[in-house]
């Protein structure tokens, strides 16, 4: 998906898009036309413009989505009442804030037990789905997260969408399964490998 939207609001959406699941910024249509175009090609020039111009759709260069971000935030976020600060919770990172001219209270957000929380690293869904199949004991969300990074909506979309739900390789242990909580707060989901697939 082209930055086209030029607007600060459209902007601002699409910088969040790319920090929260950059892979939702695809264009989708157009990697399945490259991809045809690659299997149609005969000469082996074709074919290799082809493969470059899909290896090229299949990336999500963060620049445009970036520099429009930087421009146009601070105004939006003033006209919306908008806090550095809650750019922080959406995992937007300090020096990006300060190059769109905002001033923040915290340079990065607090995670309600109090442990700081930066932008998670950029990974793959093919990168957290084999980081899962590699573990052999119960795990959280927030392991993998730890142990591979990526976003919690990315982290929901492999983990429960893809792994559990189609592909029935993960699945969530029952509460009497589950090791016990004793933290504050509501107890994790945990999850296991079904083995011998």
């Amino acid at each position: 998906m082209a930055p086209t939207d030029t607007n600060a609001e459209g902007a601002v959406r699409l910088w969040l898009m790319y920090v929260d699941n950059a892979e939702s910024l695809k264009d989708e249509a157009e990697i399945k036309k490259l991809s045809a175009d690659v299997d149609k090609a005969k000469d082996p020039i074709d074919r290799l413009k082809a493969v470059a111009a899909l290896r090229s759709a299949q990336q999500v260069d963060p620049t445009p989505y970036r520099e429009g971000f930087i421009k146009h935030a601070r105004k939006w976020a003033e006209a919306n009442g908008v806090a550095g600060d809650d750019f922080l919770e959406m995992g937007v990172s300090p020096s990006e804030l300060a190059e769109a001219g905002f001033e923040t209270k915290r340079k990065t957000s607090a995670r309600s037990n109090g442990q700081s929380r930066s932008r998670a690293p950029r990974v793959s869904t093919a990168e957290i789905a084999d980081a899962v199949m590699a573990t052999d004991k119960p795990f959280t969300l927030a392991m993998i997260r730890e142990a591979a990074g990526g976003s919690p909506a990315t982290l929901r979309k492999v983990i429960v969408d893809q792994l559990m739900n189609e592909e029935g390789k993960v699945r969530e242990l029952e509460e009497s399964e589950a090791p016990e909580h004793d933290g504050r707060g509501r107890a994790p989901k945990w999850y296991v490998v079904k083995r011998g697939l």
